[in-house]
């Protein structure tokens, strides 16, 4: 409804006389005027429901994140599964157990010893898991760095051989025209005599 009103003009009117131009009640009106803000430009907020992270542009929604978040996915479940083979059978087990949501004070009693004991082997785990992440995300920004070294180096060289073939062409142009002219000189001389 935003854009019937500006391509009739009446972003300027008030909201009673744009519902009888359009026939369409003061609240649609209203609610249109207030809520579908046209954005001037992709990175312009479109909409915002408090907080930086809330806010939402056109550019953002244009961007197809999910092969990103796929693959961040199954780096996750790497991680995961790294982290699982690392752990002790006792453990393992208590981490089973908290994984799906049980108690530590049930773990505890299951497994034998105190809520205590069970919060300080999931601290330790828990502590294991983000070492394991921090080092993943290390990695792969590292992986990424070194990509874009390559490209960086592979686009320097093909920029210098690109280069050199426009300074040859340039060149041989410059040789042929400037043999052209002369041939021309001597012609013209030719002919005047």
């Amino acid at each position: 409804m935003k854009g019937r009103i500006q391509r009739e003009g009446l972003t300027e009117e008030k909201p009673e006389t744009i519902s009888q131009q359009l026939g369409v009640s003061v609240e649609d009106v209203g609610d249109a005027l207030q809520y579908q803000q046209i954005p001037s430009s992709l990175s312009e907020v479109m909409y915002c429901s408090g907080g930086e992270k809330a806010e939402i542009t056109i550019e953002s929604k244009l961007v197809d994140e999910s092969p990103i978040r796929k693959i961040e996915e199954i780096e996750g479940k790497l991680v995961m599964r790294s982290f699982i083979n690392t752990l002790p059978d006792i453990e393992l087990m208590i981490w089973d157990m908290y994984s799906n949501h049980m108690s530590q004070g049930n773990i505890g009693k299951r497994v034998g010893v105190t809520q205590t004991q069970i919060s300080r082997i999931l601290k330790k785990s828990i502590k294991e898991l983000q070492l394991l992440e921090k080092r993943r995300e290390l990695q792969s920004s590292a992986n990424f760095e070194c990509y874009t070294e390559r490209w960086s180096c592979t686009m320097f060289w093909l920029g210098c051989f690109l280069g050199y073939i426009a300074g040859s062409v340039i060149t041989c142009a410059l040789f042929y025209f400037g043999f052209r002219a002369e041939e021309n000189k001597k012609a013209d001389l030719k002919r005047k005599e």
